[in-house]
């Protein structure tokens, strides 16, 4: 470590944003579109209109500018909803924010942006199985890591495709689908803990206000780093450095996965600090290949197959049960462990079926 670390952070209170004045979807002066048709929210004015929220179940809304809230509770109704990249949805301005989505007729679909809340971010599709689609996307509780509040779900009726995006709740993360399937690919480290700065590699990216240089050569030339920041997200930034890729998990009081179909979380990184229940009421679990870590209970219940090839499953203080119901067929395998590691103790039950070792 330099001998003289001294790193002067300041945050710039530059940034501000003129906070639009109140708007909702129906209200007076602002009826609801017609039926079927869809609503744009490709600019600022019309994000403005919704920023108090928007209720049309008979209209698609599709997002394609950012939305600064004007509520602590933003709600987004319609018939079918779909965000598009770069799209940001931040509501952490109060402690009690939340951001709920909610399809009435048909899907949900969020591709490349970025939802927050700092109480709740509900992702919900009501109809007979209208399904969720979140891709190269950040859905997560709150930016500050000192608030304990923080619930991240996905609720379909459908299918919920979850891949390559960080989806994190610090309280509770809920994914469930009742008619259909889960697919939860993340493939990243799934850290859910402050990275050192010194060890990161993020001093290399930081630079000196004063000289131009970066921190990593100034702490090096045992002389001071002049920081400043524009917002909350660029400070978070340098304890969190991109996150090591997709951070998946958080749930402090708890992590729930839950299909009546298949359960995909093959290759994911999941950490979860406290227990976490993955449950298949029909068919498979597929856990090839993943790391799923609990901090207490880690249980996998599936009504067919458990294929844990390759993956680490670890609980930090209880047992990691896999359990199948034995459906999968005369002398097909229920539960595979071929080159898994699994924390001990553990309880392997196939329900008479075979196990592959």
């Amino acid at each position: 470590m330099p001998k003289a670390l001294i790193a002067i952070l300041s945050l710039a209170a530059a940034v501000t944003f003129a906070a639009p004045a109140a708007a909702k979807i129906p209200s007076v002066g602002n009826p609801c579109p017609a039926p079927d048709s869809t609503f744009a929210v490709n600019n600022a004015g019309n994000a403005a209109l919704v920023s108090d929220g928007f209720t049309c179940k008979n209209v698609h809304l599709v997002i394609s500018a950012s939305i600064t809230p004007t509520t602590s509770n933003l709600g987004l109704e319609a018939k079918t909803i779909q965000v598009t990249a770069g799209v940001d949805i931040s509501n952490d301005s109060n402690a009690s924010s939340k951001v709920v989505l909610r399809a009435s007729g048909g899907g949900v679909d969020i591709q490349g942006a970025t939802i927050r809340a700092n109480v709740e971010v509900l992702i919900e599709c009501v109809p007979a199985l209208c399904p969720i689609t979140i891709n190269n996307s950040t859905i997560r509780g709150p930016i500050n890591d000192l608030l304990a509040t923080g619930v991240t779900r996905a609720l379909a009726s459908g299918d919920v495709t979850i891949t390559n995006s960080t989806f994190f709740g610090k309280s509770k993360v809920i994914v469930v689908s009742t008619s259909g399937k889960v697919t939860w690919i993340c493939p990243g480290d799934g850290t859910n803990e402050c990275k050192d700065p010194l060890t990161s590699g993020v001093l290399s990216q930081l630079t000196d206000q004063m000289t131009g240089q970066s921190c990593a050569a100034r702490f090096a030339a045992n002389q001071p780093c002049v920081v400043s920041f524009a917002n909350d997200v660029a400070v978070h930034n340098v304890c969190f450095p991109g996150n090591g890729g997709d951070n998946c998990g958080g749930g402090a009081s708890e992590c729930q996965v839950t299909a009546r179909g298949d359960v995909d979380l093959h290759g994911s990184t999941i950490t979860c600090n406290s227990h976490f229940h993955v449950k298949s009421t029909t068919g498979n679990i597929d856990l090839r290949d993943a790391k799923i870590t609990a901090r207490t209970l880690l249980s996998f219940r599936a009504a067919r197959v458990i294929d844990a090839t390759n993956a680490q499953l670890t609980s930090e203080t209880a047992d990691v049960i896999l359990q199948s119901q034995g459906q999968a067929g005369p002398g097909v395998a229920c539960i595979i462990i071929t080159g898994a590691v699994i924390s001990s103790p553990n309880q392997i039950d196939p329900n008479n079926c075979p196990v592959i070792p």
